[in-house]
């Protein structure tokens, strides 16, 4: 950010959707995001800012960069469904020019089936439809004037702005014991409002997309921030056709403000299809929550 300046930046999804759940797409929009936020701070990585003593000898250990604010952010996903992307930021439909010289540079990647050889499979048939499609941008945060659908550059001026503080993390008090997803689930519902993108919440339910007949692990906490243990016990509601390969225990005991974490493994079912997994947490004879989890089952999953 401090060395190429810029005034807009585009990243993957931070969320886990059905369709993108690559691990190295994750990272880098994490750290897209962080240093969208530090890259301004000037007591943020000090070193880079610091007056270099010597160019061109080894011992130079600073750089002599500035701060930078950059002024918007978006995001883009490589989800299997795009239903949940539409009028939460802008969108651009390529022109039959562009949808060509896309799929021409989509054709070196042949490590890919759904870019590279569909792409060259395209440009042999001569129907390029897939490569018409609507490019969709979900809105992050600006610190110039833009409204939501609005385009990526609306608002943008030369120049450098201010630095703007992020939010930052803040706990978040709880008075009686609740369940949760962990996992990515339980760390993006804590990043997205330390980022300034708490909207993000509002996109769609949690979901994932796994192929058949292979194992995968729900992660379940189960917060108790009273001053006392509690015997939670756990249910769950499977999809017609999916296993259990390491189950949930019928109750836990949770020490006085402290968590859980449950590992639920599962084997999907053997046919395509779109299910829910649901698992229900009682305390006293009372539900403390239900944990719904959208599951799609499709042969071009990534391994979890």
């Amino acid at each position: 950010m401090r060395i190429t300046r810029p005034e807009v930046v585009v990243t993957w999804l931070p969320d886990v959707v059905a369709g993108e759940n690559h691990g190295d797409h994750q990272a880098s929009s994490v750290l897209a995001n962080e240093a969208f936020d530090l890259a301004a701070d000037p007591t943020a990585f000090s070193e880079q800012l610091a007056f270099p003593r010597n160019r061109d000898g080894i011992r130079n250990l600073t750089e002599g960069l500035r701060p930078w604010q950059p002024k918007k952010i978006y995001f883009f996903s490589d989800a299997a469904h795009t239903e949940f992307l539409k009028n939460k930021g802008p969108a651009y439909t390529p022109t039959a020019k562009q949808a060509r010289l896309g799929a021409e540079e989509c054709a070196y990647h042949l490590t890919q089936g759904d870019s590279g050889q569909l792409a060259r499979y395209a440009l042999e048939k001569g129907d390029l439809h897939y490569f018409e499609q609507p490019v969709y941008f979900i809105f992050g945060k600006s610190y110039v004037p833009s409204g939501v659908t609005d385009d990526i550059f609306a608002g943008i001026k030369p120049g450098p702005i201010a630095y703007q503080a992020p939010a930052g993390y803040h706990h978040e008090s709880q008075s009686s014991p609740r369940i949760e997803l962990g996992g990515s689930w339980h760390f993006y519902r804590q990043f997205w409002p330390a980022h300034g993108i708490g909207h993000l919440s509002e996109l769609l339910a949690p979901e994932f997309m796994a192929k058949p007949e292979t194992p995968y692990i729900v992660p379940v906490l189960i917060e108790n921030p009273t001053d006392a243990p509690v015997q939670v016990s756990l249910s769950s509601d499977l999809p017609q056709g999916w296993a259990v390969r390491r189950a949930l225990p019928p109750t836990i005991t949770v020490a006085a403000h402290d968590t859980a974490g449950i590992p639920f493994e599962l084997k999907t079912a053997a046919k395509q299809a779109n299910s829910e997994i649901r698992i229900e947490a009682k305390a006293n004879g009372k539900s403390i929550g239900e944990l719904k989890l959208k599951a799609v089952v499709d042969p071009s999953a990534m391994p979890q």
